[in-house]
């Protein structure tokens, strides 16, 4: 996910923006998955030079999160 969130970074255009949803699996569940919780993630856009703008509650159980190439 690192890797993927660093790719995004070099690809955008200054004040470029990406939006990802995704769902909070950190819960235990019964089968792998990858689990990504909402502070992980905006840490993580942090670290590849993103700045999370939105984070935030989608449809169904999606987590949404928005951020911009610093």
């Amino acid at each position: 996910m690192a890797a993927l969130l660093r790719d995004a970074a070099r690809s955008l255009a200054p004040s470029g923006r990406l939006a990802l949803s995704y769902r909070d699996l950190t819960r235990p569940l019964s089968y792998p998955k990858l689990r990504i919780g909402p502070a992980w993630l905006m840490e993580r856009c942090r670290d590849a030079g993103l700045h999370a703008e939105h984070t935030g509650d989608g449809p169904r159980g999606l987590h949404v999160l928005t951020a911009t190439k610093s």
